[in-house]
């Protein structure tokens, strides 16, 4: 069975983790590995208690995190998903990271509250950290963003030639969900349309018949923003966005899209990597 990655504390929304899940988990296709982060403090506290051999408060501690973590994977079990909890020691999102590329898993999903002050926006958050650290498909779904079934979703597509068979992966899940799709190209008033939409939908003819006939076009100062409007224009359910890493230069020159809406959108996101 394929696996979803989903990282939880014991204090985590386990209602919106639930309606997170059904939107896209079918228990005869993927399993759920849960990664129980504990808090800064607790997991000093139980790092500090493992090295003086207070065997007791390791149990007690372990207990009290643990618990709510595993009666929720229980009760999944009774509803018939298969479930595994793991709880990794260290720095919860570069360990998280770190599992996520040894397992290679179907999906890591994430809940995120984005981001609300100035040292998120230039450091991050764990949701962006993991997806700058990690190459597995990324469900994101804003805390606040309100769940419904996955009836449309709006694609951004910025793919050259020689990487539309990154949709493969895609088109599987298209597939197994039965949802919609609209193809939109977000254009900046300094972005310069050097991809001949002909070509590309000629080429994304042979590779995937009869899945896109055509492509969107708007324009927008902020891209981040107008593929946010044009999603909820549309109708759309889910946002879905290919990226690939760009080195510290690349960097310097070319504002992320994906990590904008990564720290601001208030609808789910799907983030491939190529």
């Amino acid at each position: 069975m394929k696996t979803v990655l989903i990282p939880v504390s014991k204090d985590a929304p386990w209602e919106i983790i639930t309606k997170s899940m059904r939107l896209f988990i079918k228990q005869t296709v993927y399993r759920l590995h849960f990664v129980h982060m504990l808090s800064s403090i607790s997991s000093k506290e139980y790092l500090e208690a493992v090295e003086n051999g207070e065997k007791e408060k390791v149990e007690e501690m372990k207990r009290l995190e643990g618990e709510p973590i595993h009666a929720f994977a229980e009760n999944l079990k009774k509803e018939g998903y298969k479930v595994e909890v793991s709880t990794p020691m260290g720095v919860f999102h570069q360990k998280f990271a770190e599992m996520a590329n040894e397992m290679k898993p179907a999906f890591i999903m994430m809940l995120t509250t984005g981001s609300d002050n100035l040292l998120e926006e230039i450091m991050g958050t764990n949701t962006s950290y993991v997806f700058e650290n990690t190459l597995s498909p990324m469900f994101i779904v804003p805390i606040k963003s309100e769940l419904v079934n996955f009836k449309q979703a709006a694609i951004g597509l910025e793919l050259e030639n020689e990487n539309l068979e990154a949709l493969k992966p895609f088109f599987d899940f298209v597939d197994e969900t039965g949802i919609d799709t609209s193809f939109i190209k977000i254009e900046d008033h300094l972005q310069m349309d050097i991809i001949n939409d002909e070509r590309v939908l000629i080429e994304l003819g042979k590779l995937y018949p009869n899945r896109i006939d055509h492509i969107v076009h708007r324009e927008s100062e902020d891209v981040a923003e107008g593929l946010e409007k044009y999603a909820d224009e549309s109708g759309s359910d889910l946002i879905v966005l290919f990226t690939t890493r760009r080195n510290f230069i690349e960097k310097l020159f070319h504002k992320s899209v994906t990590r904008d809406l990564i720290l601001h959108s208030k609808m789910p996101l799907l983030i491939y990597h190529y």
